[in-house]
């Protein structure tokens, strides 16, 4: 895999930078000095605020500038920042809560806070790296964010959806995906026009602090994948198995803020996904083989046969599809909803089940209904696509 930076492989704009010494000035006698320890002194991010009943800034924002946002009720708007190197983020924030937004600003169940992590200047394998440590502790991050936002049609977990069984594919073709879901908590749709990853799993709140512990935790990450090859972080995941493994592996990623996370059941929240990582990114004749060598005794197989409940007792029924491929969505093993497909490249059928799991009191009309604007998006964007797109880049969609 190419050991050149995104940066390197294809164009980006110019970062515009922010007027932090007017802000300096600003600040100076109204906030104190920055006291927070980010793990990354040399990050960059991007941070998105969504507020309802916002009315108009107090204060000049300085490093912020306001969007409409059509998903917010009374009056709502999100604060986006400009691209913030770590020493501005807890001045930035507190500027932002403390001096512009007034005080009746509502952090409504419709709200939320989004971090764009830069990784222009990552590899394609570190950006692989980090996908995989991320999928490994997902559920721990979103036991951080703490009210229930895995159940938000907006912000879908990896780990319900069918975008990892192809990673391996891609990854052998020298570039990652094709296009992504944008509405994943995890979504890798900003890396083409803005050189960022979008962590979407944050509540709109005035927490600042826990805002804070959120970009910390984001960073660890990070900086655990710009320091272990694909390759290696794919063994020491795939090699996961005992209580004390898990809580090692934790640990070493996080640190000193790994008390910032519930660790009370470390092997539990994190044994499903490493199960996924380890079909979807292992190599294809150990996937295999694997499979073809399951019992009904075994229990991933048991394991998989709760959660999907559509696997047959006897192996040998499976779908040929299913036993040439383990990368196949094992959801696809089964029945799928009576419901048409808009088109084959599209997956109708997985997230349609992706949807109607994320909203189980949607109607199926419901279900369609928002289906219906995802792939109107998904059309725009296939039928407006670049025909002559360097195939060494990460072909994700940029909307």
């Amino acid at each position: 895999m190419s050991s050149k930076t995104l940066e390197q492989l294809q164009s980006y704009k110019a970062l515009a930078l922010a007027p932090f010494e007017s802000l300096d000035v600003a600040v100076k006698g109204i906030l104190s000095d920055p006291t927070y320890q980010f793990p990354n002194p040399d990050g960059w991010v991007g941070i998105e605020v969504e507020v309802e009943n916002a009315g108009r800034a107090i204060v000049e924002p300085y490093v912020w500038y306001q969007k409409q946002d059509g998903s917010l009720r009374n009056h709502g708007t999100e604060w986006v920042s400009y691209p913030l190197p770590t020493n501005q983020i807890e001045k930035s924030l507190m500027w932002l809560y403390r001096c512009v937004l007034h005080s009746k600003v509502d952090f409504s169940v419709r709200t939320s806070i989004h971090i764009h992590l830069n990784v222009r200047n990552m590899t394609l394998d570190q950006i692989l790296s980090l996908i995989i440590v991320y999928m490994a502790v997902e559920k721990l991050m979103f036991k951080f964010e703490g009210t229930g936002r895995y159940k938000s049609i907006f912000c879908v977990p990896l780990e319900e959806c069918s975008l990892l069984d192809t990673l391996n594919t891609y990854v052998e073709q020298r570039f990652l995906v094709e296009y992504w879901m944008k509405y994943t908590a995890f979504n890798l749709c900003p890396i083409t026009s803005f050189g960022t990853i979008e962590f979407r799993h944050m509540h709109g709140t005035k927490d600042v602090k826990k805002i804070m512990d959120w970009i910390a935790l984001i960073q660890r990450l990070e900086m655990y994948a710009r320091t272990t090859p694909s390759k290696e972080m794919l063994e020491r995941v795939t090699a996961l198995n005992t209580n004390s493994m898990y809580n090692y592996f934790v640990r070493d990623i996080f640190r000193e803020h790994f008390h910032l996370l519930n660790s009370d059941n470390l092997k539990d929240d994190m044994e499903y996904n490493v199960m996924q990582i380890k079909y979807s990114l292992s190599n294809n004749s150990f996937s295999k083989e694997l499979w073809i060598n399951l019992t009904d005794k075994s229990p991933i197989y048991k394991k998989i046969k709760a959660r999907q409940g559509i696997l047959k007792k006897n192996i040998a029924k499976l779908n040929d599809t299913l036993i040439q491929n383990i990368f196949v969505d094992l959801s696809q093993a089964g029945t799928t909803p009576a419901t048409p497909s808009l088109s084959d490249d599209f997956d109708f059928a997985s997230r349609w089940q992706t949807i109607s799991h994320q909203h189980p009191n949607w109607n199926e009309d419901q279900v369609n209904q928002f289906l219906d604007v995802i792939y109107h998006e998904w059309l725009e964007h296939s039928q407006n696509e670049p025909q002559d797109e360097p195939q060494n880049i990460i072909l994700w969609d940029s909307r």
